[in-house]
Formats: structure tokens, sequence, C-alpha cells
């Protein structure tokens, strides 16, 4: 599994741990046109904020580097997740260079 490919998949495992904390017919896709916030977003503030928990908790289990993180870079990384309002390629992409950043 290449970096892109890992990186969606701790995406997709938030979505699902979202969707356990929700009823059936509002649960999210788990594609990469899904809309987490915003005027279509389907997350409220506290969804959304369990959602960004889970994608760290995702990081720091499969990617010990993000434990050695000094802490203005992970509020760094915070705050571009909050800044994301869907999960379209480039933004996966974006994450994707972070992490290749992070790995030298």
């Amino acid at each position: 599994m290449d970096c892109n490919e890992q990186v969606t998949q701790l995406i997709y495992d938030a979505i699902g741990e979202v969707n356990e904390m929700r009823s059936p017919d509002e649960a999210l896709e788990r594609t990469p046109e899904t809309v987490i916030i915003g005027q279509s977003g389907k997350l409220d503030s506290l969804a959304f904020v369990t959602f960004v928990a889970a994608v760290e908790e995702n990081v720091q289990r499969n990617y010990q580097r993000w434990q050695n993180l000094p802490p203005k870079d992970k509020e760094r990384l915070r705050e571009e997740w909050n800044r994301w309002q869907n999960l379209p390629q480039d933004q996966r992409d974006k994450l994707r260079r972070r992490y290749d950043d992070l790995q030298k």
C-alpha cells in the first residue's frame, strides 16, 4: 500500500469511527467526494471534532513519528484539518505530502 492509500485508509477509518456513533441513515460514505463540513457538510461541530481526533489517533497509532513531533507542528497539522471541508484528491495529496515531509 503506497502512502496515498495509507492516508486515505486512515481517513476512512476515522469516518468509520464517527459512523459508529451515528444512525445508519446519517452514516458518512467513505469516498473522496464526501463533504465533511461546510454548507453541505454532514458533520456538526462536535462530530467534526470527533472525526479530527479519530484521524489524529489513527495517525499516532500507525505512525510513531507523530509522537516525536514538536507541539507547534502538531498544532499546525490540526489547523490544516480545521480548514479542510471535504476529502477530494487534492486534500489527500496535501496530507500525503505533509506525511512525506515528516519522514525526512
